[in-house]
């Protein structure tokens, strides 16, 4: 059954002591009803090992001292919490972090705003507070947090590959396999109809053809949806930018790197931008698998765009080790993957065969090749605007 988890951190045992029975009388009316699960620490050895233990889901609430000993042995206490409280809250991203100061004044409290500063905590409580305010800070930091969740979360899923693209692109594969065997089969019954005797068996190829077709047709209309977007100017070098920032996520739990960079001020094309983002996303999560396949870190991504004369270039250089050999004959065909086994991808070799596909249909490129033993991809937007 779901807890909700809270972490302390202080090192006052009597305070500690008052604080959870507070949190254990009132702590119901801030988890929702949910049973209370509470982890303590009192020194800094203590609280690595409590955060190295995370509930599986992380936790939900985190009450942190700034000063306290570093361990069990050290009687001297130091501004832990604070130099800790980076580390923290890239860790436990969704929590509610509130710190705590014994006193509202002064030097303690330049410590709390720096605490605070950048949004790594997201609350502060005075040690001499009543339950009244403690409760209602605690409402504000666990408001803070959900606040904050939701951008992050959209942002992890909007920088996933457009998996519906892929069924597009099949559909258009059903229909054109449907249309060449249409083709064939009619020249069958052409040729049946000069026999009388046979003509019988033509008009039933071609009943039952009808029929395939219009199954094969309406399966592939509810795959591909409806698409009716007019070209647009489109700022390529932001849409990049933008992009790889999404793309970042993916490689924050290895400190990964996504470097974007322009080389003209001109890089506004006229263009379909829902097409190019599919390529470009498509092209980006490729660069984020082989950079995270590779033994030296961090991972780095590079995207450059640049003008050149009616397109505009954007290039993704990653860190992994290059397209093999058997991938580079069949670089942009369908199922064409050779990802290792442990590399998991929801569609596997469709990538650049999407990315080229949705290219094409803008009436641009994709250029795939290896370039100092790293893979190099570059999306050619052809500028509808140029004459």
């Amino acid at each position: 059954m779901r807890k909700f988890n809270i972490f302390v951190v202080e090192n006052d045992v009597a305070y500690l002591e008052a604080l959870i029975q507070m949190l254990n009388l009132g702590g119901r009316e801030l988890s929702g009803g949910l049973e209370l699960n509470i982890v303590k620490a009192v020194n800094q050895e203590e609280a690595d090992d409590a955060l190295s233990k995370a509930p599986e889901y992380g936790f939900d609430l985190i009450i942190l001292d700034l000063k306290y000993p570093r361990s069990g042995r050290d009687i001297d206490e130091d501004y832990h919490g604070l130099a800790w409280l980076p580390q923290l809250r890239h860790a436990q991203a969704d929590a509610a972090i509130v710190v705590m100061t014994s006193y509202g004044y002064e030097n303690f409290l330049a410590t709390v705003v720096t605490a605070l500063r950048d949004g790594k905590a997201d609350e502060f409580i005075p040690k001499n507070a009543p339950w009244r305010e403690l409760r209602d800070r605690i409402r504000g930091a666990l408001d803070c947090a959900s606040k904050r969740k939701g951008p992050r979360v959209a942002a992890r899923l909007a920088s996933q590959p457009m998996r519906s693209h892929v069924a597009y692109s099949s559909a258009e594969d059903i229909l054109r396999v449907a249309q060449s065997a249409r083709s064939r089969l009619n020249q069958i019954a052409v040729g049946l109809n000069e026999s009388p005797a046979s003509q019988a068996v033509a008009e039933a190829v071609r009943t039952e053809l009808d029929a395939l077709d219009l199954k094969l047709t309406s399966i592939a209309a509810r795959l591909a949806l409806p698409r009716s977007e007019d070209a647009r100017p489109v700022n390529c070098g932001m849409l990049a930018t933008d992009l790889g920032n999404l793309f970042r996520l993916q490689l924050a739990d290895q400190d990964g790197i996504v470097e974007t960079s322009v080389e003209s001020n001109d890089l506004t094309a006229l263009t379909y931008e829902d097409d190019l983002t599919v390529a470009l996303k498509e092209v980006l999560q490729n660069a984020v698998l082989a950079s995270l396949n590779v033994g030296s870190r961090p991972p780095r991504i590079g995207v450059t765009t640049s003008r050149q004369a009616d397109y505009v270039r954007i290039t993704v250089i990653d860190s992994g080790p290059g397209f093999s050999n058997a991938a580079l004959d069949r670089l942009f065909e369908q199922d064409n993957s050779h990802w290792p086994c442990h590399v998991l991808t929801q569609h596997g070799g469709m990538g650049l065969h999407i990315a080229r596909r949705m290219m094409f249909s803008i009436g641009g490129d994709i250029i795939a090749e290896n370039c100092d033993g790293q893979a190099r991809v570059t999306l050619l937007v052809r500028d509808w605007a140029r004459p």
